[in-house]
C-alpha cells in the first residue's frame, strides 16, 4: 500500500513488552502468589526457614481452595450456551443451523471445560484467557479449537480499562518452545538470535532465583535454568488492530453495495467517476498479527479472522492501578494469620512445662534416677532428709495459655469466608438445622455477590459467540454435515457459508445440560404435568431432557414415545371418552347428593316444628303448676339433655310427660 507505515515493528513490539512488564510487574507477582495460595503453598520461604530452624512444622490448612471450587462449581452447574438470532425475517431459519453448528464445534473441542478453567483463573488472579484457533493435526480439513491460556503468558495494552479488555489495541502471548518445533513450523533457516531472559521467570510461572543465595542450594539451579534455555526459544505472538480506510460503492444494476480497499479503489476510481456510480469513504478496524523470535519476524499478516483470537475474561478492576484481581486477594491475609495462629498454639503446647521439677543440688543424690522415676506413677522417689520440709524441691508450673489466642484463630478462619462473600450454605458446610427454603435463599444471597463475575462471563460468551461465527464462516467447508440431537435421535444438517455474520445477534442462554436448570424446570413441570395430562394437552418428549433420570434412560423413553406416537391420537380419544363418562357420573352423583340434602333439610324442618309445638303445649300445661312440679320438669329435661344415645333421647316422649302432669294437676284440684 502506497504511503503505508507499519504501526508495530519488531523493536516496537519488544518495547511494548518491556512497558507492560513495568506496569504489570506487581500484578504478575501477586497473581503468582494467588495461584500458590489456591494450591496450598501459603508460606513465605523466610517463614519456612525460620520455622525449620526452630524445629517447628509449617502447618497449612487450605481453606481457600474449597471456596474457589465452590465458585467454579456454581459456573459448572449453571453452564450457558450461545444462540444466534436473525435481525431480518429473510435470515430466519439459517440461525438454527448456525446455533447447532456452534454447539457442535464447542462440543467437539471440549470448550466448556476449557472455559471453566479460564473462569477459575479469573476468580483466582483476576484474568482468564482462551484462544480460538484452527488445528490441522487431528483433522486435515481443519478443526476449530477453543483452549485455555495461562494468564501469565499474556501481556496486554496497559491503557485498556473496560471489562474483558474490549477496548485494548494490542495483546501478546509469550511462550517458550523447543527450537526443533520452531524450525519444523517456520523452516530450518530460522534465525533464533539472542534470547531475552529478563522476564522468563514470569512466563514460566516459577519463583525468580537470587544469585546471592545460590550457596543455599545443593545443586546449581541458576546453571540448570540457563542450560534449559539452550534448547528453547521465546516466541512472541503479537496481535493488534488498526484503522483502515475503505470505499463502499453502490452497484446500480444489482442494487448491492460492494466494498473496495483503498488501493483497489484508486485503480477503478476514474471509471466509477465516469459512470457516476455513488460511493462513500469509511474506516474500519483491521486485525493483524506477527510472530517474533528475538528481534526476527517469523510470520506476519492478517489475524485468522477479523477479530481477536485471544479472548479475555476479567474479574474486579482496581481503580488506582487499572489492573484486575480475583477473590483470592482478600482471603490471603486471613489465611496467613490462621496458619500462623495455629502454628503458634501448637508451639505453646509443645514448649510448655509438663510436670517438671526445680530442685537444689544437695536435695537429691542421683538426678538421673529422679528423672527416670518422676514420670512413673508407681515409682518411689527418694530425696535427702529435710529437702521437702525446707522447700528445696518444687514442681514446675505451666505458663498461662493466652485466653484470646483461640478466639483470634477462629476470627481469622471465619474472615476467610467473610471477605470472600461466601457463606456456609454456599460451601455445603451448614451444620445447623434449617428449612430447605431458607438454605436456598441463603445460597442465592451468596450468588448475588458473585453476580459481577457472572456478568463478565456472560459478556465473554457473547464476544466468543461473535468470534466463533466468523471462524465457522471462514474455516468450516460448505456442505459439512453438522450433527445434533433431536428428540433422542442424531440428526445431520449441511452447513452453509451463504450468510452474513453481521446479520445475527448473539444471545446467551442457560444450557439444557445445566444441573440447576434441570432441577428447577423439573420441579415446576412435576406440578403442572398432571393438570396438563388431565386437560388433554400433548406433552413433548423433549421434556425428559430435564428429568433427573440418567441420560440413557431418558433417551430410551423419548425414543419409545416417538415410536408409539401413531397410537397417541387413539389413546387420547379413549382418554377423552373415559373423562366424559367420569364427568357424567360425577354430575349424577352431585344431583343425587343434592336431593338427599333437600330431603334431610325438610325432615329437620318438620322435627323443629314438632318440637316447637311440644314446647308450646308444655308451657301452657305448666302455667298452674307449683314450684315443686316445675323443678321436677327441669330435672326431667336435664336428664334428656345428658343422654348420649340419640335413640334414647328419641324414646322419651314429651307428650307422655305432658299428659302425666295434666292428670296430676286435675287430681290436685
Amino acid at each position: 500500500m502506497d504511503g503505508y507505515v507499519e504501526p508495530y515493528s519488531a523493536e516496537d513490539i519488544l518495547e511494548k513488552r518491556k512497558q507492560s512488564a513495568r506496569v504489570q510487574g506487581n500484578w504478575r507477582d501477586e497473581a503468582r502468589t494467588d495461584f500458590m495460595f489456591r494450591d496450598g503453598d501459603q508460606w513465605h520461604e523466610e517463614d519456612i526457614a525460620k520455622l525449620e530452624e526452630e524445629g517447628r512444622p509449617a502447618v497449612t490448612f487450605n481453606r481457600i481452595a474449597p471456596i474457589i471450587n465452590s465458585v467454579k462449581g456454581s459456573e459448572v452447574n449453571n453452564r450457558q450456551m450461545i444462540r444466534y438470532i436473525p435481525r431480518t425475517q429473510e435470515d430466519n431459519g439459517l440461525n438454527e443451523v448456525l446455533s447447532r453448528s456452534a454447539a457442535f464445534v464447542r462440543d467437539n473441542c471440549d470448550a466448556e471445560d476449557e472455559e471453566s478453567d479460564a473462569y477459575e483463573d479469573a476468580i483466582t488472579c483476576g484474568m482468564g484467557w482462551t484462544e480460538t484457533r484452527v488445528d490441522y493435526d487431528e483433522d486435515p480439513n481443519g478443526k476449530i479449537i477453543i483452549e485455555r491460556v495461562p494468564p501469565l503468558q499474556m501481556r496486554w495494552d496497559t491503557s485498556a480499562r473496560k471489562k474483558n479488555l474490549i477496548d485494548r489495541r494490542w495483546h501478546l502471548r509469550e511462550k517458550w518452545l523447543p527450537i526443533t518445533e520452531i524450525k519444523e513450523r517456520w523452516g530450518d533457516d530460522v534465525e533464533i538470535g539472542v534470547q531475552d531472559l529478563t522476564f522468563r521467570d514470569e512466563t514460566e510461572f516459577e519463583e525468580a532465583h537470587n544469585a546471592t543465595d545460590a550457596w543455599k542450594y545443593e545443586n546449581d539451579q541458576i546453571n540448570k535454568f540457563m542450560d534449559d534455555s539452550a534448547d528453547k526459544a521465546l516466541i512472541i505472538h503479537f496481535q493488534y488492530k488498526e484503522r483502515e480506510s475503505y470505499y463502499r460503492v453502490g452497484d446500480q444494476e444489482t442494487g448491492r453495495v460492494i466494498e473496495f480497499s483503498e488501493s483497489k479503489f484508486k485503480k477503478i476510481k476514474k471509471r466509477i467517476d465516469e459512470m457516476g456510480t455513488p460511493y462513500v469513504k469509511q474506516q474500519r478496524w483491521v486485525y493483524k498479527e506477527k510472530y517474533l523470535v528475538g528481534k526476527n519476524v517469523l510470520e506476519e499478516g492478517e489475524a485468522p479472522v477479523q477479530d481477536w483470537s485471544y479472548m479475555c475474561l476479567t474479574a474486579h478492576r482496581e481503580e488506582k492501578t487499572n489492573l484486575f484481581y480475583g477473590v483470592v486477594r482478600a482471603m490471603k491475609d486471613p489465611q496467613r494469620w490462621a496458619n500462623k495462629f495455629f502454628c503458634q498454639i501448637m508451639h505453646i503446647f509443645n514448649t510448655n512445662p509438663k510436670g517438671g521439677l526445680i530442685y537444689e543440688k544437695t536435695a537429691i543424690d542421683d538426678s538421673f534416677d529422679i528423672e527416670s522415676k518422676w514420670s512413673d506413677s508407681s515409682g518411689i522417689v527418694e530425696v535427702e532428709d529435710g529437702a521437702l520440709a525446707a522447700g528445696r524441691i518444687k514442681e514446675r508450673t505451666m505458663s498461662n495459655y493466652p485466653a484470646s489466642l483461640d478466639k483470634m484463630l477462629n476470627f481469622a478462619i471465619a474472615s476467610i469466608r467473610d471477605v470472600s462473600g461466601m457463606n456456609v450454605e454456599m460451601l455445603g458446610m451448614a451444620d445447623r438445622e434449617q428449612s430447605g427454603i431458607l438454605e436456598q435463599e441463603r445460597k442465592k444471597a451468596a450468588l448475588v455477590i458473585l453476580a459481577p463475575l457472572a456478568n463478565a462471563l456472560r459478556h465473554y460468551r457473547k464476544q466468543q459467540g461473535r468470534m466463533l461465527l466468523k471462524f465457522m464462516a471462514k474455516y468450516i467447508p460448505s456442505n459439512t454435515m453438522v450433527r445434533y440431537l433431536e428428540r433422542g435421535q442424531e440428526q445431520y444438517v449441511p452447513f452453509t457459508k451463504d450468510f452474513d455474520v453481521h446479520k445475527y445477534d448473539v444471545i446467551v442462554d442457560t444450557a439444557p445440560s445445566s444441573p440447576n436448570l434441570k432441577s428447577e424446570i423439573w420441579t415446576s413441570m412435576s406440578q403442572m404435568l398432571p393438570q396438563l395430562i388431565q386437560a388433554g394437552v400433548p406433552i413433548p418428549p423433549d421434556i425428559l431432557d430435564f428429568s433427573p433420570l440418567p441420560e440413557g434412560i431418558s433417551e430410551i423413553w423419548k425414543q419409545y414415545i416417538v415410536d408409539n406416537s401413531a397410537n397417541v391420537p387413539q389413546l387420547q380419544q379413549q382418554l377423552q371418552g373415559l373423562q366424559f363418562e367420569a364427568n357424567q357420573l360425577k354430575n349424577e352423583n352431585q344431583i343425587l347428593k343434592t336431593k338427599q340434602q333437600q330431603q334431610m333439610a325438610a325432615m329437620q324442618n318438620k322435627q323443629a316444628i314438632a318440637q316447637m309445638q311440644n314446647q308450646t303445649e308444655l308451657q301452657k300445661a305448666t302455667m298452674n303448676l307449683t314450684s315443686d312440679d316445675r323443678d321436677r320438669i327441669i330435672e326431667i329435661l336435664k336428664l334428656v339433655a345428658t343422654q348420649d344415645d340419640s335413640e334414647t333421647k328419641n324414646a322419651i316422649n314429651l307428650s307422655k310427660i305432658d299428659k302425666e302432669l295434666k292428670q296430676k294437676v286435675a287430681s290436685s284440684a
